[in-house]
């Protein structure tokens, strides 16, 4: 999601007042990681702000569930999908499964998913 204060559509709670002010460059983006499944069901998302501590109101105010990290440039990176993955992912699959049943995970191959852990 590019957040582009000259352009004409806004992603955000209906009936919110929504404003940006980007100081050094109209270029800010915001990365959104989503896992849907084959039967149409979707995961919690993990959204990642370009912050290198992530302010807490960003965190307070996310539907129950979602997933909010901030990296320095705001793109994702491998401890970022680590945590999402182990702490989010991983606790809904099991919710969701409780029998134990077999998934899949495709992943789309960036290098962020690629780490030691």
């Amino acid at each position: 999601f590019f957040l582009n204060k000259q352009g004409q559509v806004v992603l955000a709670e209906r009936g919110k007042k929504v404003y940006n002010i980007n100081k050094n460059s109209d270029k800010e983006c915001v990365t959104v990681s989503i896992c849907v499944s084959a039967d149409g069901g979707m995961a919690p998302p993990l959204i990642v702000y370009a912050y290198e501590r992530l302010p807490a109101v960003y965190r307070s105010t996310l539907p129950e569930g979602w997933s909010a990290h901030g990296t320095p440039n705001g793109w994702m990176d491998g401890a970022t999908f680590y945590e999402y993955f182990g702490n989010v992912f991983i606790p809904f699959v099991r919710k969701k499964f409780p029998n134990g049943e077999r998934i899949v995970v495709f992943f789309d191959g960036h290098v962020s998913y690629l780490t030691l852990e």
